[in-house]
């Protein structure tokens, strides 16, 4: 010890001296086992006084948090479906696999923090050591299939919302080769994931192997670390191209949007900017100042990735569930003050026939009512009046004249077309406030349909005496 000036110094040299600490930790990886590389760190730890560095706390409660978050918005996802009755659309079947996934990471992250996760590897065993590896094995897996079930229920999404007037053919075929792309690359992550090590079996139970057994296992496994920013590198690339994919049919689309639907898109982009966020944050090196070896300490080195990764994958799925909550918008938000129907985005439905649904601004309502025409909210769809005849209306009954020409429309009327049916929604009128709404729509064979509201309150014996 004489060339690193040991007996000169107040403290132990292997706590002072950086490089004679980094030569000990050369010579113990290679002369010791997994288990003595613990204890050797351990006493370093002990006799130097090392704060012990501990997040698994906080990983644990963050991913609780997120996954609380994500619950919520999956229930009011499926309430909103139950309400619109419209049956499940493709969006759907890929969120409900995708809940699943993110059940399994949650629990997963759980048990890893228990194993080491976000702590110093040297406070606990080999076989702790070699569970937090084998769930966090699974984790990463879990993880892959939530970015791309997330990935996918976005594209449909996409060609849902969007305005069909906005959807070129080459638009259409640009995001099917996009999630076609994205399947592709999943296969690929999946299976370089798996086979990480050979045999399989190796990614977890190497910690338990002695000199002997780890000099015959060199060079099977691939750096789980590199392997896990490489990933991360090329999923943020995707993450950016599905954020610009929807820009074009929005700008094309984005004047007909009413205040609610331009709120829902910026939602939906700040969401989709913090994803993008996280993304870079799992690239950021976290190894800890000063350690030289990361593959001993990899319950510490994974945990800053591990954090970036739960943010992700829960706002990525907050994302996918916004555009289903139309309906129990159109319930919860105050209508009777915004004076129209509540409607995140553009409800075009990809999966059914082509009937645009729906409701029009309140003037345009009330130019058609005055001309005698029945009122529709897709503007696209005007010419087809040129080809329908409608039959007047009805003429009101002599004891309700003054009622009649009192009707407004209704301020929150919804309608939602499916394949074989139309869902109709409107706010409850008050006593002596009745309303009446029109509306066309046009069927999956191309006919016309005349649809006529009218919603008048029975005036009773209690009620009269109000007025």
């Amino acid at each position: 010890m004489p060339m690193f000036d040991c007996d000169s110094t107040a403290k132990l040299c292997y706590c002072t001296e950086t490089s004679l600490t980094a030569m000990i930790d050369v010579c113990v990886a290679s002369n010791c086992t997994y288990a003595e590389q613990l204890e050797s760190q351990m006493f370093r730890t002990t006799a130097c006084e090392i704060t012990p560095y501990d997040q698994s706390s906080a990983i644990n409660t963050l991913s609780w948090t997120a996954f609380s978050l994500a619950t919520l918005c999956f229930l009011l996802r499926l309430s909103s479906c139950l309400i619109a009755r419209e049956g499940l659309h493709r969006s759907d079947w890929t969120i409900l696999p995708c809940y699943l996934c993110l059940v399994g990471a949650t629990l997963c992250i759980h048990l890893s923090s228990n194993n080491g996760l976000g702590q110093d590897s040297w406070y606990f065993n080999v076989d702790q050591i070699s569970d937090f590896l084998k769930t966090f094995y699974a984790f990463t897996l879990l993880e892959h299939t939530i970015i791309l079930l997330t990935k996918i229920s976005l594209i449909f999404t996409y060609l849902r919302i969007l305005p069909r007037a906005s959807l070129s053919t080459a638009y259409r075929s640009l995001c099917w080769t996009f999630a076609l792309i994205l399947v592709l690359t999943y296969l690929a992550v999946q299976l370089a994931t798996i086979l990480q090590c050979t045999p399989i079996s190796s990614t977890w139970d190497f910690v338990r192997q002695n000199q002997n057994e780890a000099e015959e296992a060199e060079g099977k496994c691939m750096d789980i670390t590199t392997l896990y920013r490489a990933l991360s590198a090329l999923n943020l690339v995707y993450d950016v191209v599905l954020l610009f994919l929807p820009i074009p049919p929005l700008l094309v689309a984005y004047n007909r949007f009413n205040t609610i639907q331009k709120s829902g898109v910026g939602g939906m982009y700040i969401l989709g900017m913090g994803v993008i966020i996280c993304s870079i944050g799992r690239l950021v090196p976290s190894t800890g100042a000063g350690e030289t070896q990361p593959t001993l300490n990899l319950t510490r080195t994974l945990a800053q990735a591990t954090i970036w990764t739960i943010l992700q994958i829960n706002l990525g799925f907050l994302v996918i569930c916004i555009p289903g909550l139309n309906a129990l918008a159109n319930i919860l938000l105050p209508q009777r003050r915004l004076g129209k129907s509540v409607s995140f985005l553009f409800d075009n439905d990809d999966d059914t026939s082509s009937a645009a649904g729906i409701l029009p601004n309140n003037k345009e309502q009330n130019q058609r009512r005055n001309m005698g025409r029945p009122t529709t909210a897709n503007t696209t769809s005007s010419s087809a009046y040129r080809d329908f005849q409608l039959q007047p209306p009805p003429p009101p009954r002599s004891r309700d004249k003054e009622e009649e020409e009192q009707m407004s429309s209704s301020p929150a009327l919804h309608v939602g077309l499916a394949e074989d049916s139309v869902t109709l929604q409107h706010s409850i009128p008050a006593v002596g406030k009745p309303t009446r709404d029109r509306f066309v729509y046009k069927d999956g064979g191309g006919r016309m349909h005349e649809v006529e509201v009218v919603d008048r309150p029975e005036k009773t014996q209690d009620s009269d005496s109000d007025f």
